[in-house]
């Protein structure tokens, strides 16, 4: 249980530190990245718990649902003018 603790903890933090600008400060406070609400670590860990549970509950298999997720996966077409404008952004610093 202990090791689990911690794996979530250093999770949060990890999560919580790269989804802020780099190059801003921001006021470190656990309270916020323990947060099981909004764009955190435990509220992404707590979903995808609830998620599995809901699956076991109604007796689908992780093999099934893993196979559904790959039917509806996301496709994104990129154009050549939207790649260039991408590339051409990414040399500017933040």
């Amino acid at each position: 249980l202990e090791k689990a603790q911690k794996s979530v903890a250093y999770g949060c933090i990890k999560y919580a530190d790269l989804s802020h600008n780099r190059n801003s400060d921001y006021v470190f406070s656990f309270d916020r990245m323990l947060d099981d609400r909004g764009n955190t670590a435990a509220y992404l860990l707590y979903a995808n718990t609830r998620i599995r549970s809901i699956a076991r509950t109604a007796g689908v298999e992780p093999a099934a649902l893993k196979a559904m997720a790959k039917d509806h996966e996301l496709n994104f077409t990129v154009e050549e003018r939207e790649l260039k404008l991408a590339k051409c952004i990414i040399k500017y610093p933040d």
